[in-house]
């Protein structure tokens, strides 16, 4: 996972971004400016391909 360096601020969200290719996530402070962010390869192309229920049948 990429690390981006952490500024100083108060934080107040935690915003998701999950594509198909990618997972990022950035810490947020009240003012809308990025804190911290982390990426990785994990994105929603990389689940299995099974349904929810446990059948791949349906």
């Amino acid at each position: 996972m990429a690390t981006a360096p952490v500024k100083t601020g108060s934080p107040c969200l935690i915003a998701l971004d999950w594509g198909s290719s990618s997972l990022r996530a950035f810490l947020m402070d009240d003012a809308g400016e990025t804190l911290a962010e982390r990426t990785s390869a994990d994105g929603a192309s990389r689940l299995a391909a099974t349904s929810c229920w446990g059948s791949s049948s349906g």
